[in-house]
């Protein structure tokens, strides 16, 4: 399956949810992590319906960030 990192648009800690742009047709999603360690997940998206692996390096300097 391909891995693609995503651009996060925002992090919501207290729900641990994450919104980004899909990288196969650029809608915007959502999605809730099981823990801030996580580095990548499986995705389908509910615009285009194809399904990938997220990667979410960037979430590191987020967390940073916030402190």
């Amino acid at each position: 399956m391909q891995t693609y990192e995503v651009k996060i648009l925002s992090y919501i800690r207290n729900f641990k949810k994450i919104l980004f742009i899909c990288p196969l047709c650029r809608e915007n999603n959502s999605y809730v992590i099981e823990n801030e360690e996580v580095k990548e997940f499986k995705f389908k998206c509910d615009c285009c319906r194809k399904e990938y692996v997220a990667g979410i390096q960037s979430l590191e300097e987020i967390l940073k960030s916030m402190g």
